[in-house]
């Protein structure tokens, strides 16, 4: 099949090439092959490249983790009558390990983690925008924070922080947080406030003036939101530590934690990397899945923004134009239909 491999590291783009022979992944029991309709970019794909992290097996070898995709073979588990061959389906396969890089016209993805719906409305290069930002937040806000995961949610919940809301993980963020009933605080760009309404958000906060955001959000009706989660980086983990109520307060961060102390704040990492590797992490965010398939086909969960490119040649575009940090408030995704 054709793919796009990483054959070296040590740079973020000159080390993926364009293949014609990389072998079609044959699935295990308990995977799905999909034929890939579109795929979604990725901070993590150039930082393995330039890096050389979080890669199991030998180059050259496909990379990319986000992909909606066509069945066209079952693994033999027999047990699994949720899938049938033809069937759409989509989210994250996994991290640099043979099969399930989905820059490539075909991949593998758990069955426990592949996501479908019957909402028609939506596209398959919006739904491969969906694996790596939903889940990601999803393991920050149920596990790291242990908010409660409800389609009847509770009055009187506290108030969470989303620090980056626009990001792919922010906006899913602020979305399961608001349909779980939790008052949501977004900071983003005060271009994206309009969207972060549209997308639940009880407040919008600028990110600009970082002094003027933190006393802005401590002196929101109610007082200082009870935790947070941080989605760009360890500043912004910081800011958001002085920005809760130090009540026994948590921040969740996936792109660098708290380094600056703050009493009553602990700080808590937030890694998807390792599923499904990671076999109780996978298991637990396997039981979210129908959830958010419900919550999809009756549109309380939306995609994100996305910027469409065609063809498999166009991912060293995206990738260049990702790492060059070119893009913001949209995802980068690759169709692979004609």
């Amino acid at each position: 099949m054709n793919a796009v491999v990483l054959e070296k590291t040590g740079d973020p783009i000159s080390g993926f090439v364009l293949s014609n022979s990389v072998p079609i992944p044959s699935p295990s029991p308990s995977q799905l092959l999909l034929k890939v309709k579109s795929c979604a970019l990725n901070p993590v794909d150039y930082k393995m490249a330039q890096y050389n992290v979080l890669i199991n097996d030998p180059l050259p070898l496909p990379l990319g983790c986000d992909v909606c995709g066509e069945i066209i073979q079952i693994g033999s588990d027999s047990s699994e009558e949720s899938f049938k061959v033809g069937d759409l389906v989509f989210g994250y396969t996994g991290l640099g390990t043979i099969g399930y890089g989905t820059f490539a016209e075909f991949c593998v993805i758990e069955k426990s983690l592949a996501m479908k719906t019957s909402n028609g409305a939506l596209t398959h290069p919006q739904l491969s925008s969906v694996g790596v930002g939903l889940e990601t937040a999803a393991l920050g806000l149920f596990q790291s924070l242990s908010l409660t995961i409800s389609d009847e949610p509770k009055e009187n919940l506290p108030k969470i922080l989303i620090w980056g809301a626009s990001s792919s993980v922010g906006m899913f963020a602020v979305q399961l947080a608001s349909i779980c009933g939790y008052p949501v605080i977004a900071v983003c760009s005060e271009s994206n406030f309009d969207f972060m309404k549209s997308l639940g958000a009880t407040y919008t906060v600028s990110y600009r003036d970082s002094n003027a955001a933190v006393n802005e959000i401590r002196s929101l009706p109610g007082g200082p939101p009870l935790h947070a989660y941080s989605t760009i980086s360890s500043d912004a983990s910081n800011l958001c530590a002085k920005s809760v109520s130090g009540e026994n307060s948590i921040v969740a961060a996936c792109a660098g934690g708290i380094t600056e102390s703050v009493d009553g704040v602990e700080s808590k990492d937030v890694f998807l990397g390792m599923i499904p590797k990671n076999e109780d992490q996978t298991k637990y965010l396997s039981t979210l899945i129908p959830t958010f398939n419900r919550w999809f086909d009756n549109g309380k969960l939306k995609p994100g923004k996305i910027l469409l490119m065609n063809g498999l040649q166009s991912i060293f575009e995206g990738l260049s134009t990702l790492s060059q940090g070119k893009v913001s408030g949209e995802k980068i995704v690759i169709s692979l239909e004609p």
